[in-house]
């Protein structure tokens, strides 16, 4: 996956990456949008996610989230406020700007894939969306618990 990533990048000359850069959004700043957008589904129902957790999903400390996330409100891409049950802690979630923004740049994405797969016979293109939605199917299905007497079982 890292080699196909990696092609599709070279063949469409960087242009996420600039779009990236031109809409002053950094990698992480982007990566965090998408962790939000997986896991508050739709936003507007959302209660959001902690900064801790936020902080543990990106491997990121709590401090450079902070940034990161300060960034983020300040563009108007995500709101924060204080989680009602304790002040102390903090939730965020992606307002509908940021929602649209990660919409617009999964699709991008898209076009620079279907872009570099555009040449590759059309029975191997098959196969290949073939192969994807079965391994996409296969992560999203939900998994069985583990059984400690067997932790091979799943």
């Amino acid at each position: 996956m890292n080699q196909l990533h990696a092609e599709v990048g070279r063949r469409s000359s960087g242009r996420g990456l600039q779009e990236l850069h031109d809409l002053g959004l950094s990698m992480p700043q982007m990566i965090a949008m998408h962790v939000l957008m997986g896991h508050c589904g739709d936003p507007s129902r959302s209660e959001g996610m902690g900064m801790q957790a936020l902080s543990e999903t990106l491997r990121l400390s709590p401090s450079a989230v902070t940034t990161l996330v300060d960034r983020l409100v300040d563009r108007q891409l995500v709101e924060r406020w204080e989680n009602p049950a304790d002040r102390r802690h903090k939730q965020v979630r992606l307002r509908p700007e940021g929602v649209d923004l990660v919409d617009r740049m999964a699709q991008s994405h898209a076009a620079e894939f279907a872009a570099a797969l555009a040449h590759i016979d059309p029975t191997l293109q098959n196969e290949l969306l073939d192969v994807l939605q079965r391994v996409i199917d296969t992560l999203q299905a939900p998994r069985a618990p583990l059984n400690p007497q067997n932790p091979e079982s799943t």
